[in-house]
């Protein structure tokens, strides 16, 4: 992991480490391989550090933002279910038989 850029304090703030145990880091330049994943996360904010499936969703300014540049706050993430329920009633209602009145 490069480690170029990145500060002793902000290595310090996203691994809870002491400053000296950041320092080192950077004087060898790398970090744990069980950190550096939550270092890249932070870093690059791209949720494929954690999942492939992921990769392109960022996390930044409290919102998921898509690949597409689309964005979702949490409260639009908890009612996705309300939503899709939604969604499949409007479905079901669109393929009962309609009746319409001749003028």
């Amino acid at each position: 992991m490069d480690l170029l850029g990145i500060s002793a304090e902000l290595l310090t703030e996203i691994a809870s480490v002491p400053l000296s145990t950041a320092r080192r880091w950077k004087r060898h330049g790398r970090v744990p391989a069980k950190l550096a994943p939550l270092v890249t996360l932070r870093l690059k904010a791209d949720l494929g550090v954690i999942d492939p499936a992921w990769r392109g969703y960022q996390i930044r300014r409290g919102l998921l933002w898509t690949p597409e540049n689309d964005s979702l706050s949490p409260e639009q993430l908890r009612a996705a279910p309300w939503w899709k329920a939604l969604a499949r009633a409007y479905e079901k209602k669109l393929k009962e038989p309609q009746q319409y009145e001749l003028l």
